[in-house]
């Protein structure tokens, strides 16, 4: 009797370990997409992407870029940082929901990053 309750309850141990395991690996998968999507993102802005004078990035491109991000369940906004002798440069902010399903725990995210724009003079 005694060895099939110490079997039950290594069974329980194990199983919950492994809960915890596939938890972490969804969660991991979850943060390499969002990271994926902006370096994408950062990437495509830096070869396709133009600027006036005004310091925004031209229509087109903000539009192909809302519409991959929104695909994701992502919003980024896009504020002008500044510039030097070849690039403007951009901060992109877009938040993301991460959380743990076995624990039941959801959190909200903001992830900040830099594009660059090439000016028209450099090329």
């Amino acid at each position: 009797m005694r060895s099939i309750i110490e079997v039950s309850a290594y069974v329980i141990i194990i199983t919950i370990m492994c809960y915890l395991g596939i938890d972490y690996v969804r969660m991991n998968m979850q943060v390499m997409d969002m990271n994926e999507a902006v370096r994408y993102v950062e990437n495509y802005i830096e070869v396709n992407a133009t600027m006036d004078n005004t310091y925004e990035i031209d229509q087109k491109t903000l539009s192909e870029v809302n519409t991959y991000m929104e695909k994701r369940g992502l919003i980024p906004e896009f504020v002008y940082e500044g510039d030097t002798d070849d690039y403007s440069y951009f901060k992109m902010i877009t938040d993301y929901n991460m959380g743990s399903l076995f624990f039941n725990i959801k959190n909200k995210h903001t992830y900040k990053g830099i594009v660059r724009i090439p000016k028209m003079e450099s090329l």
